[in-house]
């Protein structure tokens, strides 16, 4: 698929020079762009489940914590 958009000079400068220091594509600079978007929705997601959850009254605890209870470690 072929998609355009516009960037400036100086942006545009940032991809070459990012693909030339990782030796990668155009392609795999704007892959990369997209799996950092990626990572940014998900740890926004979770930190919205973590609140709401919390709102709701009730309390996180660390997995170590959960699984000593059960006393499997």
């Amino acid at each position: 698929m072929t998609v355009s958009f516009n960037v400036s000079d100086d942006q545009l400068r940032v991809m070459f020079s990012y693909a030339e220091i990782n030796d990668i594509s155009l392609s795999e600079v704007i892959s990369v762009m997209l799996e950092k978007l990626e990572d940014e929705i998900d740890s926004k997601l979770g930190d919205d489940a973590l609140d709401a959850f919390e709102k709701a009254g009730r309390k996180a605890i660390p997995h170590k914590e959960f699984w000593k209870g059960l006393d499997v470690l």
